[in-house]
């Protein structure tokens, strides 16, 4: 079960190093979204605004209204994707309107 999704600048430290000072922390102009699971992992997954604008200052509006909060990956194929999104759990909900899709140049 997903708890919660933010979205920030920052570029993922993954090294095992210790943790930088503050004002060492690199910045991207891409945002990075970190997905927090019940069981305590996290995914961090960097968005491309370049590529999908409207898709990503979507996504980062229904982040910021709390959408995406105790929302469930409803489908799952394990070493390939998930999907989630859908406050219903099912597949067919959404926030409650649609937005163009933004995939024609990148394939």
């Amino acid at each position: 079960m997903l708890i919660g999704c933010t979205a920030s600048n920052e570029i993922p430290d993954t090294s095992s190093k210790a943790p930088k000072q503050e004002k060492d922390k690199e910045v991207t102009q891409n945002p990075i979204v970190t997905i927090e699971m019940k069981d305590g992992g996290i995914i961090k997954a960097e968005l491309y605004p370049d590529i999908a604008p409207n898709t990503v200052n979507n996504f980062i509006s229904l982040i910021k209204k709390g959408f995406y909060d105790g929302v469930i990956f409803h489908r799952v194929i394990p070493g390939f994707m998930v999907q989630g999104g859908d406050p219903e759990g099912i597949g067919t909900g959404g926030p409650g309107y649609s937005i163009k899709g933004e995939f024609n140049e990148n394939g």
